[in-house]
């Protein structure tokens, strides 16, 4: 059971992933296969009436297109794809939407790393490279208009205790 669900969420994360790439591929292949099956047709209708002068411009005209329709796939999926992410060609909402998602070149990033990106780092973090570099501060809200941050004593504390480890220690009446 768990088995087919881990199977139907990672297709699940390809095809949303993937979703043009995979649709233009299928159009891709839909095309090339309907471009033969036409070729096909007019290779039997000239065996039929015996007429072949024209076979040879057919298998011309079959690979020119097949040529052009290659072509344009790849173009779609190399440039056009890329140009629809640029910053100046989306709208506000798509800006706030895609906004933490574009890097420096104005390219779609992974949104693992973008949102990585995105956290502001703790104090914990902070202390390590404390040790290298002066501390600086890490965002705009360091200062009076940061809110309070309610981890920030679990941060600091160098050892964490759980509950087990209480009972454990707790001594005897």
């Amino acid at each position: 059971m768990m088995n087919q669900i881990f199977r139907i969420t990672f297709v699940t994360f390809i095809y949303k992933r993937y979703k043009q790439t995979i649709l233009s591929t299928a159009l891709l292949l839909l095309v090339l296969w309907l471009i033969e099956k036409i070729h096909q047709d007019f290779v039997n209708y000239s065996q039929l009436n015996e007429d072949t002068s024209f076979l040879a411009v057919s298998f011309g005209l079959k690979w020119f297109a097949f040529a052009c329709v290659t072509g344009l796939y790849t173009a779609w999926n190399l440039f056009f794809k890329r140009e629809s992410f640029k910053k100046e060609s989306l709208s506000k909402a798509e800006r706030k939407k895609y906004g933490q998602l574009l890097n420096d070149e104005d390219e779609l990033e992974d949104d693992l790393i973008a949102k990585m990106r995105a956290l502001p780092t703790s104090k914990a973090t902070s202390k390590f490279t404390a040790k290298t570099t002066e501390k600086e501060p890490q965002n705009e809200k360091d200062g009076e208009d940061a809110k309070p941050d309610p981890f920030a004593q679990i941060r600091d504390k160098e050892t964490l205790k759980s509950k087990a480890d209480f009972v454990l220690h707790k001594k005897p009446k």
